[in-house]
């Protein structure tokens, strides 16, 4: 029995890839989106006892893969562009040199930088446990964020076992050509490695609005096209085939019926 656990979610569009493929899946986030594309557990990621919780299901010998996207609010890049016709712009919250944070931080920003590092921790916690169990584990983030930069992950264990493969979003379906990084710890992420066809006329980047807002089209980037999701799903599946691991065949009409009736067992989901 093969499930897949996804955190940080979004609209859950991956899980839904991967349901597709016959894996059960556990799509978490904090927030869940009026419409998600499969179920999501709502959960806080910065809380101690949470995130000890998701290590306990990592820990359990259903779940065979790991695949989280943190948010890059506070480590994006498009945070040091300048703009001259925009005021108020958004300040730089971490540098190359301080991935950490920038010095004399206060208030929300202090809070937000906070909540990130401790999320930040967490996703390079989860990648040495699914190392040390022999699991497979997916980090995605734009190329150019500073997470990749911050302590917990330039510190984690098990660097050796890394692998690190670079996309663009709009060769997988996407409106604008965002450069994506997926970092983990099995081969067969270099599959993900299209490029702009050169073929397609590309969305502008910078302040766009969107009813009546005005927003970056950055944030316009954050939730994953389906050919992205399908072309991770089917990866990941194919590394889990690799180790014999393979989806559980769903039940026919017929098996579904005896389960709810209880003449036989249906499915041991986590």
């Amino acid at each position: 029995h093969a499930v897949v656990l996804e955190l940080c979610c979004g609209t859950a569009g991956l899980s839904a890839s991967f349901k597709r493929l016959g894996f059960d899946t556990i799509a978490v986030d904090k927030h869940v989106p009026k419409a998600p594309k499969a179920s999501i557990t709502k959960l806080d990621l910065t809380q101690f006892s949470t995130q000890q919780l998701v290590l306990e299901w990592i820990r359990m010998p259903q779940v065979k893969a790991v695949f989280i996207a943190p948010p890059c609010g506070t480590a994006s890049k498009a945070r040091t562009i300048h703009l001259d016709d925009v005021e108020n712009l958004p300040q730089p919250l971490r540098t190359v040199e301080q991935p950490d944070g920038v010095d004399n931080l206060e208030g929300l920003d202090f809070l937000r930088v906070s909540q990130s590092n401790v999320l930040y921790d967490f996703v390079s916690a989860c990648y040495e446990e699914c190392c040390a169990l022999d699991k497979l584990f997916l980090c995605e983030n734009p190329r150019d964020s500073l997470f990749w930069l911050v302590s917990p992950w330039a510190e984690r264990q098990y660097q050796d076992l890394a692998v690190e493969q670079v996309h663009q979003a709009c060769a997988y379906g996407s409106l604008r050509p965002k450069w994506t990084k997926l970092s983990g710890n099995f081969s067969e992420i270099s599959e993900i490695n299209q490029t702009c066809p050169g073929d397609h006329k590309h969305e502008p980047w910078g302040m766009q609005r969107i009813n009546g807002r005005k927003v970056f089209a950055t944030a316009l980037e954050v939730h994953y096209p389906m050919q992205l999701c399908d072309a991770i799903a089917n990866t990941v599946a194919l590394a889990l085939s690799k180790r014999n691991i393979v989806p559980k065949p769903e039940l026919s009409m017929n098996q579904t019926a005896r389960a709810f009736s209880d003449v036989q067992q249906g499915t041991t989901k986590i």
